[in-house]
């Protein structure tokens, strides 16, 4: 594993807060610093946010588009029903949480509350991370027949896609604050400069104290009258159980364990939680007639799905995952809320919509892919050392590929997202084959390997037409990995060679562009009946939902035989790995959900200053969640994880 360590941070601090040192050495080994910088001075606010945003043209020139002052585009729509929190984290990914959007709902911080933002060097992750959802025909025909007036919807007729992107222009909020959460699930205070539980010095924006603040469970002000309704420890003698009374049909699934059953403790140091959909008031306006009960032409593209979600987010002071933040997306198909009749999905895709920033100097990131783990690492380029005018492998015929610089390395650390469970699998599936588990149940359904994400593509700003803007077609093809539905009408001849080697990054590259449809693919990954090169033995048999068809994964950084290793800064195939700074999506599906059923996401999202301990952060991640969230302790990764020579760049990690 490569390793290097943190340097100096970004900028000037905001105006409010205050340069700290008590027990500096100690909270930097914590955070992830190595020794010769543990002693540094740590941001206790996040830099001063970027003024400008990158476009890259075709011939590769980047132009510099000016950015919105923080706050200044702040939305009141729904606004009694928005509202703010903080974790006040004293771990190295900081910043507070929003009941609308997604993770990262304002652009670093919009004037708000800063979300994820890096306390080694006070930089923003992101621009912004918003939520992503799509849908394609098969739920419009079985919406068209429930509401013919469907058809009337703006966009490529058949398809929905719902993305948050505030940062840049179109302002589009797909998936909002749900309707009448004030006074119902919070108490309807707004932040406070005063050092009281309303108060945040760490990440308040300047608009704070006008903001709704959610429950939070450290700050009984926020808490509507009957109570903190945070999300409550369920003791592992009732999973035990519930296990015990019918090993083959247990499932991890909480929000069928009965209240009474529940502890009276609440999740997490800290935790808040709020409620969204897709059809919140305003943007039922804005399908117009597409709607019941609505009139005039739809403003937006697509049709709402009638999706309702609670999302509790919390974070743990334990040493061993004080660096992550949970976010659980509790999701409902309430359909018939939208349409009067309920109406049973089979194809849903849902995830982030991450926009890289990382803190610096250029606007990118590179990603790793760690299946085995569930996790993706997002790191700046030249983490493998090796980056030269002829590493990475550059694609024929152009100047595409080279990394971004050689001089960032672990600069601005590491990042990453830990999918431990989705409607594809749960990482806590493992403990059935374990025979020390508790949980042991060889011939379990869902045994043996698991996958909880599958697709992830890479964008920019100068590329949303390409894709998020261009279409809701478009937008499905990208969170679902169909070729034909993303290029919707074009061929790989309409682009620029430069821009589609950046969206389509293909693993194998002849010179030229393909000329057809059925040579237009973006790299894909089956591990069922694929030998491993590291080891020559097979992966494994994966089917995440037992229908007989071998899963296929379809991920920026893997292709045939894999996915390319750790910090190498390449993808399979050898070539370059970068996402950009808006618009690249991560997600799972396809998944169904019938009306009223219920499915879940869990994802955890973590920062460290180098990678020896983002391995020790993983490892922390995974024990508490496998031991439910028990007193956490170090953990082995999973076999395969982390496991390659970086710089290779064409091995492999599982």
């Amino acid at each position: 594993m490569s390793l290097a360590f943190l340097t100096s941070g970004v900028g000037g601090l905001a105006p409010r807060g205050q340069w700290f040192r008590a027990s500096a050495v100690a909270a930097g080994l914590a955070l992830g610093f190595g020794p010769a910088q543990a002693g540094a001075q740590l941001f206790t606010r996040p830099a001063a946010p970027i003024t400008h945003i990158d476009s890259t043209r075709e011939d590769g020139s980047v132009k510099q588009v000016p950015l919105a002052a923080p706050g200044t585009g702040f939305n009141l729509f729904a606004a009694e029903d928005i509202a703010v929190g903080t974790f006040r984290s004293t771990g190295g990914l900081r910043g507070g949480f929003a009941n609308q959007g997604g993770p990262v709902p304002y652009n670093q911080g919009g004037g708000v509350i800063a979300t994820h933002w890096m306390a080694g060097n006070g930089g923003y992750v992101f621009f912004e991370q918003g939520f992503v959802m799509a849908a394609g025909r098969s739920a419009y025909n079985k919406i068209l027949a429930a509401n013919p007036a469907v058809r009337f919807m703006r966009g490529s007729q058949g398809y929905t896609f719902h993305f948050w992107n505030t940062a840049t222009p179109p302002d589009t909020r797909r998936i909002g604050a749900a309707d009448g959460q004030f006074g119902q699930i919070f108490a309807g205070v707004t932040g406070a400069a005063d050092g009281s539980c309303r108060d945040d010095p760490t990440s308040a924006g300047v608009n704070w104290a006008s903001q709704t603040l959610v429950a939070m469970k450290d700050c009984p002000a926020t808490w509507p009258s009957a109570g903190f309704g945070g999300k409550r420890v369920i003791p592992d003698s009732v999973w035990r159980s519930s296990f015990s009374a019918n090993p083959s049909a247990f499932r991890w699934d909480d929000w069928k364990i009965p209240a009474s059953r529940q502890s009276d403790q609440f999740l997490g140091t800290q935790s808040m939680f709020g409620h969204m959909s897709d059809y919140y008031r305003e943007q039922r306006l804005r399908y117009g007639n597409v709607v019941p009960g609505q009139s005039g032409a739809p403003q937006v593209d697509g049709f709402p799905l009638g999706i309702w979600m609670r999302v509790d987010a919390w974070q743990f002071g334990s040493p061993s995952v004080r660096n992550a933040q949970f976010y659980q997306v509790t999701m409902v198909n309430k359909s018939a809320d939208v349409y009067g009749v309920p109406i049973d999905y089979d194809s849903l895709y849902f995830g982030t919509g991450p926009g890289f920033l990382m803190g610096g100097s250029g606007q990118y990131a590179y990603p790793y892919v760690d299946i085995p783990n569930s996790t993706i690492y997002f790191t700046k380029s030249n983490t493998s050392g090796l980056c030269t005018a002829t590493y990475p492998k550059r694609y024929l015929n152009t100047t595409t590929g080279g990394c971004v610089s050689t001089g960032d390395r672990f600069s601005r650390g590491v990042y990453a997202m830990t999918w431990l469970k989705s409607p594809l699998g749960d990482l806590r599936n493992k403990l059935f084959t374990r025979a020390e588990s508790p949980y042991f149940a060889p011939n379990h359904p869902n045994r043996g390997d698991t996958i909880m994400v599958n697709q992830m593509r890479a964008n920019s700003f100068g590329n949303l037409s390409n894709n998020w803007t261009r279409s809701s077609r478009s937008g499905f093809g990208m969170l679902s990995g169909r070729e034909d539905d993303y290029l919707d009408g074009r061929l790989a001849t309409d682009f620029a060679i430069g821009t589609y080697l950046f969206l389509f990054r293909p693993e194998d590259w002849s010179g030229s562009l393909p000329t057809t449809l059925a040579e237009t693919k973006f790299p894909k990954f089956v591990p069922t009946g694929t030998i491993n090169p590291k080891t020559g033995q097979p992966y494994g048999s994966w089917d995440y939902n037992k229908d007989g068809v071998a899963d296929t994964i379809a991920m920026v950084g893997c292709g045939r035989l894999g996915c390319a290793d750790i910090y190498s800064d390449t993808v399979a195939g050898g070539y370059y790995a970068e996402m950009g700074n808006i618009g690249n999506t991560v997600s799972a599906g396809p998944f169904p959900l019938r009306a009223n059923d219920t499915t879940q996401f869990l994802i955890a999202f973590s920062w460290t200053g180098d990678s020896l301990s983002m391995r020790q952060n993983i490892e922390g991640i995974i024990g508490s969640y496998l031991g439910n969230y028990d007193g956490p302790e170090p953990y082995s990764l999973l076999s395969g994880g982390l496991a390659g020579t970086a710089g290779s760049g064409i091995n492999y990690s599982i």
